[in-house]
């Protein structure tokens, strides 16, 4: 009897130790007010599983209320942070600059469980299909369990892997610096198609329909059939295209780090506007939203276009720029800067509206889900912002 009564008495206490660990906030954590309970329903159940979330990399999420924020909770990782951080399930997920990938609760901050490799994490991790997927700096591309953070399977690419991966279907791809654009099995990594480009490939590639959109350090976009790899058509740019494609309607959109900015016909490459911002770099990826494109320069500061016709709606001007990629919700534009400084700015006009100053230059991309925004600082401080309904 007095065997049962102890396993009982243990089984509580594990219980309540379960409950603080998984429940309470992190020592490092600010409580927040709201943490955006009165959000409404789309809003609360949207998920971000992707660098700018996947697919046609529109950096789009249902509405946040636009204005203030509140900081929910900061928790830093090893090494400083340059990989984006992704939400799915209630969770964040992020790859630290020591070769860590993180899972941490969406709620508090604290971690269900860490995996570490010899390399590290520059690209932002994928979350599909029960597995969470990230390419390494060594060229290693891990599948790891959301549940239990084991290995699942790796893929060895030839050479450094710095574009975080997309996904249609049960496909996954990703670019490497050895020239390829990798098709993948997401299941156990079986290479499907690999595509040689004419130089190393950095940013990730925008899928839309049977299409596959990547750009690269040889000046191109190309159009790859989904299934097969082969190539559809390219088309020249100016300089590197540093930046993930965004697919808006009928149209492809890239930026380079010379400063041009371009629109494409999906379905044969033809050319439906192209600017050109001089003393501008584009590092960041396009955000769509009501018809109106936004992207961050790296020099000078963000533009607002018409995404038909390519007209400059309004510029943000700013004297430390941005690497990061912009985000979209509703009424909001969300950039993240090289200064520290998350800024929140009307999508119609380009008023800011509020800011929050992290502790470091900012380099991560923003994550927007579940009722609230999360980045990374250079430091590797993970931040998360609240909605404040």
């Amino acid at each position: 009897m007095k065997k049962r009564i102890l396993t009982w008495v243990v089984l509580a206490l594990c219980g309540v130790l379960g409950y603080w660990l998984f429940s309470a906030p992190p020592e490092n954590a600010v409580p927040s007010r709201g943490s955006g309970r009165a959000l409404p329903g789309d809003v609360l159940a949207a998920q971000w599983p992707a660098f700018q979330n996947g697919g046609a990399l529109e950096g789009a999420s249902p509405a946040l209320p636009l204005g203030e924020m509140e900081l929910l909770w900061e928790r830093t990782i090893e090494g400083g942070g340059e990989s984006s951080p992704v939400i799915a399930g209630g969770v964040v997920y992020i790859g630290g600059a020591r070769g860590t990938l993180y899972a941490l609760a969406r709620k508090n901050g604290v971690p269900a469980w860490k995996y570490a490799t010899a390399s590290s994490f520059s690209a932002a991790p994928l979350v599909l299909g029960g597995r969470v997927f990230i390419g390494d700096e060594d060229g290693v591309f891990h599948a790891v369990s959301v549940g239990t953070g084991r290995k699942a399977w790796t893929f060895e690419a030839k050479d450094e892997i710095h574009a975080p991966a997309n996904f249609l279907g049960d496909n996954i791809f990703f670019g490497s610096y050895d020239n390829r654009l990798y098709c993948l099995r997401a299941k156990d990594g079986h290479k499907v198609w690999a595509f040689e480009a004419e130089a190393q490939i950095y940013a990730t590639p925008a899928v839309f329909g049977d299409t596959v959109f990547g750009g690269g350090c040889d000046r191109k976009l190309r159009a790859l059939d989904r299934k097969t790899g082969e190539e559809r058509w390219n088309v020249e740019m100016d300089s590197i295209v540093a930046t993930a494609p965004t697919c808006v309607g009928d149209g492809v959109v890239i930026g380079t780090l010379g400063g041009e900015l371009a629109r494409f016909r999906i379905s044969d490459g033809a050319e439906l506007w192209r600017k050109n911002f001089k003393e501008e770099e584009f590092f960041g990826s396009a955000a769509h939203s009501e018809g109106l494109l936004v992207i961050a320069g790296k020099k000078r500061g963000a533009y607002c276009l018409d995404a038909e016709t390519g007209e400059v709606k309004w510029t943000f001007p700013t004297r430390s720029g941005f690497d990061a990629s912009a985000a979209v919700s509703g009424a909001g534009v969300y950039l993240a800067g090289r200064d520290g400084r998350l800024r929140v700015l009307k999508l119609a006009t380009g008023a800011e509206v509020w800011s929050f100053t992290a502790g470091a230059g900012i380099r991560s991309s923003p994550a927007i889900a579940e009722g609230v925004l999360v980045f990374c600082d250079e430091a590797g401080t993970v931040y998360c912002l609240a909605a404040v309904p």
